[in-house]
Parts: structure tokens; C-alpha cells; sequence
């Protein structure tokens, strides 16, 4: 027979019925020690059952969802009003820098006929069109792809 007393989690399995060992049986019979900690588990076990949870008067989970999505959208609106700002300064510092460099490239278009230029502007209306359409369309593929 075993003389050492019994784990806590031995007791608590024997408690909750999850051990059929003949040997913890027999030895809290036998030990005082041992029949008073299953005691104390079976009466705590008893009072954990009468406890019913907290029912609160709102749906819990919906209320931290929500409070989760706001903090994303805080976090969004404060990620894209950097980026836009970063864009502002970067195409600000590129039409300074190219202003010197621009005057030979409008002289190009003066010489033009004016249907000349009107195609070259339609052309690259379409293209800059194009490609953010493309671009759209790719980052709504990955972001399906994403949440799937």
C-alpha cells in the first residue's frame, strides 16, 4: 500500500471521478490527511456548482468587438493621414525639384498641334487609369484572400 499522502491533483481526480485506481481508494480510507483534502475538494467542487455565472445586461462579446474595431479604425485613420501626408511632401519635393527641368519639357508640347497634345493627354489619362485599376483590383484579391 502507498504511505506517501496524495498529490492535489490526485485527489482532485479522484474527486471528479476521473481515476478508478484501487490504490488512491484504499489509501483515503485509510489516511486522515488525504480524507480531509477530498472533503475540502468535494465541498469546493459542490460550491463551484451552485455558483451560476454573471449575466450582464448587454452582450459582452459584442461590446469588446466593437471597442476592437474602433481602436483599428483610430489606428487606420491615424496610419493614412501619415501616409498622406508623407505622399504630400514627397510629390511637393518632386515638382520643386523638377520645376527646372520641366520648362525644357513644356517647350516640347508648345511645338505640338494642339490634337497632338490633346492625345498624348488622353493616353496618359488612361494609362494612370488603368494601372489603378489594377492596382485596386490586386489589393482586393489579397485582401480576400486574407480574411478567408
Amino acid at each position: 500500500m502507498n504511505t506517501k499522502h496524495l498529490t492535489d491533483e490526485a485527489v482532485q481526480d479522484f474527486v471528479l471521478q476521473e481515476t478508478t485506481d484501487s490504490e488512491i481508494s484504499r489509501h483515503i480510507s485509510v489516511c486522515a490527511d488525504c480524507k480531509s483534502k477530498v472533503e475540502v475538494y468535494r465541498a469546493l467542487m459542490n460550491t463551484m456548482d451552485s455558483i451560476h455565472p454573471e449575466a450582464f445586461p448587454f452582450d459582452l462579446v459584442e461590446v469588446v468587438t466593437q471597442r476592437i474595431a474602433v481602436k483599428e479604425h483610430k489606428r487606420k485613420t491615424l496610419g493614412s493621414y501619415a501616409l498622406s501626408l508623407l505622399l504630400s511632401i514627397v510629390i511637393l519635393g518632386t515638382v520643386l525639384y523638377s520645376l527646372s527641368i520641366l520648362k525644357p519639357v513644356l517647350q516640347v508640347f508648345h511645338s505640338l498641334k494642339m490634337i497632338d497634345n490633346a492625345l498624348i493627354l488622353v493616353t496618359a489619362i488612361c494609362i494612370c487609369a488603368f494601372l489603378l485599376i489594377d492596382i485596386t483590383r490586386q489589393y482586393k484579391k489579397k485582401e480576400m484572400m486574407l480574411f478567408q
